[in-house]
């Protein structure tokens, strides 16, 4: 047990006969609740103690109490016998908990118990449901395998879903793949069964990152390697324009084996400010906003404060947008607002993580940890961006532009608001 249990609920588990003998002088402990709020009817069926159950359910235990997760007893139960025992006293099978699974779903994704699974399944369960919130039965599994102990049982579970009909490449509302997550879990066993059943390498997420995205985030060069076998494209971008190859490169990882596959792609147009603008302005969460830009009184206030000129594009910025619009200058993605530009900009503790110039200008930041500045040096009207990070010392190019960066910003709140519209 991971947790500290009731006298009655340690009973449950493994004593009946003393379990009896508590509830003789105590019957008011049969509806005890103990962690997470679980009742003694939860521990006997999550340990599959079919007589504590019965003697539980005799002694007027609530067949279909919920505990704060939202799981009936029947959740936990992870034989044939305990489910058609409290089906038997009148357990309903239609619950749904508070994170939008219902039993079969839930036996799948935790239990994985092919006995209980049938018995789910044998009740009409569509093996593709899409819950309302949480993920069909064979992503919800693959999303929550990691430790080497779980994966024969979760393969075992993966080959009853499939050859019941489970769609391997499923996302709806939780835009991502069984696939994919296997790939983020790096449980290579999970992922060499989805390839081999026909899972898509190269289907992408709702932020359009595929397996080998991740594969090469978390620096698995076999799992690089399976997806490379089964047709992965390291060429292909996510809606950052980032493709795998460019994260390893980033990473400085496996590119000997990596490179020879780049294939150069043509460079893309530079983002206007207009068009990002019109796209911000369609996201619904700014659709009553209005844009506050600086004074060319402030902006000359900044540029004296720091004696430097701001190159043009990022003074058109500030004129259009820099004192906000809506959230967007100040999310928990990054924070870029005009009024922490006189702290933030040339703060003396970036001398720990990078060698600035007297003309760097830290104009963005993210929680403290990742910064990006550019040169205020009248070397360019649109000069590229840099981020250091704290921790590390150093820095390095992630844009071309300050546009360039920008819409980055404007991607992540698109993939914001299409992720609300999956859930809803």
């Amino acid at each position: 047990m991971a947790y500290k249990d009731q006298p009655v609920h340690e009973a449950a588990r493994g004593e009946p006969e003393r379990l009896k003998c508590l509830i003789e002088q105590d019957p008011h402990l049969v509806h005890v609740k103990a962690f997470l709020g679980q009742t003694p009817l939860h521990a006997a069926v999550e340990d599959n103690n079919i007589e504590s159950i019965n003697i539980l359910l005799n002694a007027g235990a609530d067949v279909n109490a919920l505990d704060e997760r939202g799981y009936p007893p029947a959740f936990e139960a992870s034989s044939r016998k305990a489910l058609e025992t409290l089906v038997g006293a009148g357990a309903r099978l239609d619950i749904y908990c508070k994170h939008g699974l219902n039993g079969f779903l839930h036996c799948a994704r935790y239990i994985r118990n092919i006995e209980t699974l049938d018995f789910w399944y044998e009740l009409g369960e569509p093996i593709n449901k899409d819950p309302q919130s949480g993920a069909a039965a064979l992503v919800g599994l693959c999303s929550q395998v990691s430790d080497t102990d779980e994966i024969e049982e979760a393969l075992q579970v993966i080959r009853y879903l499939l050859k019941k009909g489970a769609d391997i490449d499923l996302q709806k509302r939780s835009d991502t793949t069984a696939l994919i997550e296997a790939c983020w879990n790096q449980t290579l066993p999970i992922v060499t069964l989805l390839l081999e059943a026909g899972a898509d390498t190269n289907k992408n997420n709702i932020e359009g990152n595929t397996p080998l995205h991740y594969a090469i985030t978390r620096k698995n060069e076999k799992l690089v390697e399976l997806l490379l076998k089964h047709g992965g494209d390291i060429n292909r971008p996510n809606r950052f324009h980032d493709a795998p190859i460019d994260l390893a490169r980033n990473l400085n990882f496996y590119l000997e084996r990596l490179e020879p596959l780049y294939i150069p792609k043509p460079i893309r147009p530079w983002p206007k400010a207009e068009d990002l603008i019109e796209r911000l302005t369609k996201i619904p969460e700014f659709k009553n906003c209005s844009l506050q830009g600086c004074s060319e009184e402030e902006i000359c206030k900044l540029e004296k404060h720091f004696n430097l000129s701001l190159p043009a594009v990022y003074r058109d910025f500030l004129r259009t947008l820099g004192k906000g619009f809506g959230s967007f200058m100040s999310s928990d993605h990054i924070s870029f607002e005009f009024d922490q530009l006189f702290d933030q900009a040339q703060h003396p503790s970036y001398a720990e993580y990078c060698q600035l110039t007297a003309k760097s200008f830290v104009f963005a930041e993210r929680g403290w940890e990742n910064f990006y500045y550019f040169e205020a040096d009248d070397s360019s009207d649109d000069p590229p961006v840099f981020m250091f990070e704290c921790g590390e010392f150093g820095s390095r190019q992630v844009y071309r532009s300050f546009w360039e960066f920008i819409e980055d910003r404007v991607v992540d709140y698109e993939i914001l608001s299409e992720g609300r519209c999956f859930a809803e």
